[in-house]
């Protein structure tokens, strides 16, 4: 039987705006662009942060995975195609046939079996930038219908891109502030120090990736001692060796972060000129420290470290901020508590040798009585 028609454009235009999700454009493309255009392939190509860095597609439609890898391997600033188009910063734009990309190699291109593609910079509302491509298998022109119906296209999974944006947006803040919350629980609920530390640990490597974090807690007015260390192989160490140790007044980066009560980020330790012996070129190029402070009183930080230079952002800093002041109340209840313990079990010491005292002076003068009663009646 033949193939049902399609739906009319005002449904189509409804289900691209609908959607919510970056990988859902893919079956958008099937069922509703590709037939609308014609085409054959569809894919969204977005360019990195930078100038230099590689781009990545984030939906695909009727192209192999070599071609995919062929489009990603190198920057859209590079192309005379697409560096243009990113730069023209105009929207619609590029509606203009292509029997080739630039970037992408020939046999690529062959193997794919596209014949022609189209190129449309769209723009989403956060103001990132990505690339519409359109792909035939045979060779193509663009009358006026079809840049009509090319630009209408353009504008359409550009707000779709922007739903799907804003929906990633919502749930994640929505995961993160969910996080915080039961991390500030699972905190509050012990006042053993060790469980507070390796919750507080755990906790933030669900908000921050980080390859390693410690937990550094003051011992007098400026030794900071190392406590607790996690990575990703091992694991919540815990560190009761007193050569983990270390004044604060020789480390002007940990005095600094100490004494300002706020976070603090180093884009690289490698570049820092106050990190000096403590560099650590294995691992250690981002640092963000948080400080650890109750009312008046500093408690001591934790500090996570990335082998990626300039990894750590302010909206990183926010996150790891939301849980120093739960991990300081709980870390603050959790030592006094520990001293509080101590205090009992010296004070149960002390009673109990002040019997063992009373007891032993007893037997002495019943001893002294009973040898001076026995020489008395001898």
């Amino acid at each position: 039987p033949p193939p049902p028609p399609p739906p009319p454009f005002s449904s189509r235009r409804r289900h691209t705006r609908s959607t919510l999700q970056s990988r859902g454009l893919g079956d958008v493309y099937k069922r509703q662009v590709l037939p609308l255009v014609g085409a054959d392939a569809a894919w969204v190509t977005v360019p990195g942060k930078d100038r230099d860095d590689l781009p990545r597609v984030i939906a695909q439609r009727g192209v192999p995975e070599e071609f995919i890898a062929a489009e990603v391997s190198s920057p859209l600033t590079t192309c005379p195609v697409c560096g243009p188009l990113l730069e023209g910063n105009c929207v619609p734009a590029g509606l203009e046939l292509q029997t080739e990309c630039p970037r992408i190699p020939k046999a690529v291109f062959a193997a794919a079996g596209l014949r022609t593609h189209v190129g449309a910079l769209l723009r989403t509302g956060n103001g990132r930038q990505a690339i519409l491509n359109i792909g035939w298998r045979e060779h193509r022109r663009l009358t006026k219908t079809d840049r009509a119906l090319l630009a209408t296209v353009v504008h359409q999974v550009g707000i779709a891109l922007e739903n799907a944006q804003l929906y990633h947006a919502e749930q994640h803040a929505r995961k993160t502030s969910q996080t915080v919350r039961r991390a500030g629980l699972a905190i509050a609920e012990t006042l053993d120090l060790h469980t507070v530390i390796r919750t507080l640990l755990d906790h933030l490597a669900e908000l921050i990736p980080y390859d390693r974090a410690r937990v550094m807690l003051l011992e007098g007015s400026s030794r900071l001692r190392v406590h607790a260390m996690s990575d990703s192989a091992e694991g919540v160490q815990f560190i009761d060796q007193q050569s983990a140790s270390f004044d604060v007044a020789d480390d002007p980066v940990l005095r600094d972060a100490l004494s300002g009560k706020r976070g603090k980020i180093i884009g690289d330790t490698h570049r820092h000129v106050a990190w000096g012996a403590r560099m650590r070129p294995d691992y250690e190029h981002s640092w963000l420290g948080i400080p650890l402070v109750t009312g008046r009183t500093v408690l001591g930080l934790y500090s996570l470290s990335k082998s990626e230079p300039d990894f750590f952002t302010e909206e990183h800093l926010k996150l790891a901020e939301g849980l120093a002041a739960p991990a300081s109340i709980a870390i603050h209840n959790a030592i006094l508590f520990e001293r509080a313990r101590k205090s009992g079990e010296l004070l149960q010491t002390l009673s109990r040798q002040q019997v063992d005292l009373q007891e032993a002076e007893r037997r002495a003068i019943s001893r002294e009585l009973h040898d001076e009663a026995g020489q008395v009646l001898t």
